[in-house]
């Protein structure tokens, strides 16, 4: 019964946490709020609102690059339905409408997703940062009054990868005997030397010219 229950409290070696946008809500979310108890800790609860993004990912009780919490949803007024994302440093605010997630045969919708943006200091001068969070909850029973399956979202944290980098990486893969005007960033200029390319005659083995002969 011990060794059990040490299993039940330590992380399996090699053990990765990839739920679907499904599974988050039709079993983890709904565990939740059904105060179902779980074997294995997996998601932290934690209003994650009093921390900064950067802090969370030592908070979380599984991830490596995606992190998730179960987090209560607190309202900005009393009697709004609209919920406080504000942190001491900053906000979250939402990129669009929240998306459905339907069930895997696709008969019902049996959550919303909601994809937010954190950014530093306040809304008037908020500056944008790559922190990003995808926010899980379960369709309101009542638009009008705070239901259980408002209570509770599921918030998986994480950071957006920056393409200005990938794109330096890729480039720097380019051969070196490749004249420096075939670099991605000088569009004009590779047409341009294309198009001379093009229009430049091949020899044949008889000694003739053809035009039909063109660099690819």
């Amino acid at each position: 019964m011990d060794d059990v229950e040490k299993v039940e409290d330590v992380m399996l070696p090699g053990f990765r946490f990839h739920p679907t946008d499904e599974e988050l809500v039709e079993f983890y979310l709904k565990s939740k709020i059904q105060q179902k108890s779980l074997p294995i800790q997996l998601i932290t609860q934690l209003d994650i609102y009093k921390y900064e993004p950067w802090d969370l990912p030592k908070l979380a009780a599984s991830g490596e690059k995606e992190w998730y919490f179960y987090c209560p949803r607190d309202r900005k007024y009393r009697n709004s339905a609209r919920p406080n994302r504000v942190t001491r440093g900053g906000f979250w605010k939402a990129t669009g409408t929240d998306r459905p997630i339907y069930s895997s045969d696709a008969t019902k919708c049996i959550g919303l997703k909601k994809s937010l943006v954190f950014y530093r200091g306040r809304a008037a001068k908020g500056i944008k940062t790559d922190w990003m969070m995808h926010e899980f909850r379960l369709p309101s029973l009542s638009d009008k009054t705070l239901s259980a399956n408002d209570s509770w979202a599921i918030c998986k944290i994480f950071r957006k990868t920056n393409c200005m980098a990938q794109r330096a990486i890729s480039h720097t893969s380019i051969p070196s005997d490749i004249p420096h005007h075939y670099g991605p960033f000088n569009h004009f200029n590779e047409v341009q030397h294309a198009q001379q390319w093009t229009t430049s005659p091949l020899p044949v083995p008889n000694g003739d010219l053809h035009n039909n002969y063109m660099f690819l």
